[in-house]
């Protein structure tokens, strides 16, 4: 599979609408979004599963995070978009 260049913006449209019952699935409905194969662990959070992904994602070379890209940051803003969603 080669490598697609993905915006921040374009990882919270895929999962801006999810609804999931357990957070970590909020994470876990990207992996076949990015190809990416990673145990679920239940119970570790969103924060903690979404870091996993996005790194997972950047050693497998299905994305480029930039050196400037603040993945917990990321996580954060990410998260905070989609409860925001959700309220309204």
């Amino acid at each position: 599979m080669s490598s697609v260049r993905v915006s921040n913006g374009d990882i919270l449209q895929w999962k801006v609408n999810r609804q999931t019952t357990e957070e970590e699935d909020m994470a876990n409905c990207l992996l076949g979004i990015f190809d990416v194969s990673m145990p679920l662990i239940y119970g570790e959070g969103y924060e903690r599963a979404m870091k996993r992904l996005l790194r997972e994602a950047a050693e497998l070379g299905r994305i480029e995070l930039q050196p400037s890209v603040n993945t917990e940051r990321l996580v954060y803003w990410s998260n905070a978009v989609c409860q925001m969603s959700r309220v309204e």
